[in-house]
């Protein structure tokens, strides 16, 4: 009987932690389908493309596909679309590994960048002329966060803690 209760407990906890998985995700789509509207690029197409890309950065990160979704939408409610969104996602991914921060953290950071506003930056060592044209400075601060931190995520997914942190994502 106990072992009957626990197994029960368990599968009760599993099922909760899924449901509030699967209601973060559906949050974080609902978000991006927002920003995507705002933009005016909301489409099925467009958001199935964007999702995808978060399922595989899951497989190559600890970061779960919900709050990588997150980061597109934060992202794209800043104006960054198509090839450049796959990019800036993937160094918000790094940038936050590398420094240790979390996620959302080194989104407001990229996505300022994608305005013009690199100051916040200058914290962490990524400096970038005042010179440089405000339609450059996002691919300029890209190009640091690459150089300093490209392969942190993936760095981060091989270690142990890296490996249960993406089983974890797997079962939600």
């Amino acid at each position: 009987i106990f072992a009957a209760a626990a197994a029960l407990g368990g599968f009760i906890k599993f099922l909760d932690s899924s449901a509030k998985a699967y209601a973060e995700q559906e949050l974080a789509v609902a978000k991006l389908n927002i920003a995507l509207k705002n933009q005016g690029i909301e489409s099925a197409q467009v958001t199935n493309k964007i999702t995808s890309f978060a399922t595989q950065m899951q497989r190559l990160t600890t970061f779960s596909d919900e709050n990588i979704i997150g980061t597109q939408a934060l992202l794209v409610s800043y104006g960054v679309v198509g090839q450049k969104l796959d990019d800036t996602t993937k160094a918000a991914l790094n940038l936050a590994s590398g420094l240790g921060i979390d996620l959302r953290s080194a989104t407001m950071l990229l996505g300022k960048a994608a305005t013009g506003e690199t100051g916040a930056l200058s914290r962490f060592g990524i400096q970038i002329a005042d010179s440089t044209p405000k339609a450059e400075k996002l691919a300029a601060v890209l190009d640091q966060v690459n150089k300093r931190f490209g392969g942190a995520a993936a760095a981060q997914a091989a270690t142990y803690s890296g490996k249960v942190a993406q089983l974890k994502n797997a079962f939600n």
